[in-house]
């Protein structure tokens, strides 16, 4: 049950991180009484996506396809009201599903990096705070986006602190214990810190506050007479025959919500292609041209002529704390790598050589070992650390050895190996 509310919380995470682009899509896309609806029912496939993944506990890849498939016809069954809105609502339903299923057998902190959350989704929220204030579509939406936003940052700032925690031990584990004063400690300093900016930016407002509390305790120390709270004074009348002038929207918003309805008609057509990249082969290989193509004429406009080269006369060097090309090629890697590994599919048993499937009965015992107290250094052996594992539980010593002898000869031996079966390891390869 903890591990099961542990993966949750990651769930809430990324649908906080995402929530302004569902949110904007959910205003364009969703009929008029059903926005609320349309959102929880987001997070729900989310969570029923989590129960199934670990439910079935299969990685077959076309059984999480079409249980999010599945998911995705049947709310947009429910939800849709034109043929746009109902592609639309079929891919946020079949993502929402198919992250939840990978939620279930993936690490957490691959699927969504802190990196991410503070790259994608305090941009999102940013970007989407103006959007939401200026166009008159979307300002009825404009509190959702405030109060989730706040909640995001809050939520953001501590699972910052507990990673930058971890990171600054110094033991070399994937995973490294903190102590629980520290962490109090820290999580105390991150509400200070919270509270200090929230007395700053609300002060009149606390000192209001203040100044009745205190004047009514001054009164009651005085005479002993109850304090009657003063009267709000009602709305002013405006009179009847006052002529309200007519406001035309000013030109900002109209570019404001046209560019809004552009973003969202862009990631519909992110969507429909990535669908379509997924299913066909061709439609593949034809994108990876395009992309070639496109790829060449930005790299052919984007190079500085030989002129320009030439007419420089000094370049003065300077030493920067902070190098912007770097940081955006660094960003550009990680999502790059956050998308592949998280849309790649594990190879079968089937597919694998011999050595490769020697090498992944290594991988799964070790993983298997870490998750019962086992630690391993760098400068050890496979030999090494095989010989000081025992999970007589998980796999017996005798299946144990026959591996050590495995992994030795298809590390250090020239001769060809013979396919193995994977029956006597099923134990290890059924390990998440």
């Amino acid at each position: 049950m903890k591990f099961f509310l542990l993966i949750s919380w990651h769930v809430v995470k990324e649908y906080l991180t995402l929530f302004p682009v569902i949110l904007l899509l959910t205003a364009l896309f969703v009929p008029s009484p059903l926005e609320i609806e349309w959102l929880v029912t987001v997070f729900l496939l989310y969570v029923l996506g989590l129960c199934f993944g670990r439910i079935s506990g299969t990685k077959k890849r076309w059984i999480h396809i079409g249980f999010s498939l599945l998911c995705a016809v049947i709310v947009t069954w429910l939800f849709y009201s034109t043929i746009i809105s109902g592609v639309a609502l079929f891919l946020i339903g079949g993502i929402a599903a198919f992250r939840g299923i990978q939620y279930s057998y993936i690490e957490r902190q691959l699927l969504l990096p802190i990196h991410f959350q503070w790259s994608f989704g305090v941009s999102f929220y940013f970007i989407g705070y103006f959007l939401f204030k200026y166009i008159e579509s979307l300002a009825e939406y404009n509190t959702f986006i405030t109060a989730s936003g706040l909640i995001f940052l809050v939520i953001l700032l501590f699972v910052s602190n507990a990673d930058h925690l971890q990171q600054a031990t110094l033991a070399k584990k994937p995973k490294n214990a903190v102590n629980k004063v520290i962490q109090k400690q820290n999580r105390l300093y991150v509400v200070v810190t919270l509270g200090a900016i929230f007395l700053l930016t609300q002060f009149g407002t606390i000192k209001s506050l203040l100044s009745f509390v205190i004047s009514a305790l001054l009164k009651l120390i005085s005479d002993g007479s109850p304090i009657e709270e003063p009267l709000e004074q009602g709305p002013e009348e405006k009179p009847i025959n006052s002529v309200q002038e007519i406001i035309e929207p000013s030109i900002y918003v109209e570019i404001l919500e046209m560019v809004a309805t552009v973003i969202a008609f862009i990631f519909l057509i992110i969507g429909i292609g990535f669908f379509l990249y997924k299913i066909s082969k061709h439609f593949r290989y034809i994108m990876q041209q395009i992309f070639q193509i496109i790829h060449k004429l930005i790299t052919f406009f984007g190079k500085k002529s030989p002129v320009a080269d030439s007419s420089e006369t000094y370049n003065d060097e300077k030493e920067t704390l902070f190098d912007l090309s770097n940081w955006r090629k660094k960003v550009l890697n990680q999502t790059k790598t956050l998308v592949k590994r998280t849309f790649s599919r594990e190879k079968r048993w089937e597919e694998l050589s011999a050595v490769d499937q020697i090498r992944l009965l290594y991988r799964k015992l070790i993983i298997k070992a870490r998750r019962n107290g086992y630690t391993f250094k760098k400068s050890e052996t496979a030999h090494e650390c095989l010989s000081r594992i025992d999970l007589q539980q998980a796999i017996s010593k005798e299946k144990q050895e026959h591996l050590d002898k495995l992994y030795n000869q298809a590390r250090y031996s020239n001769k060809k190996m013979s396919e193995l079966s994977k029956d006597g390891f099923i134990e290890l390869l059924n390990e998440k």
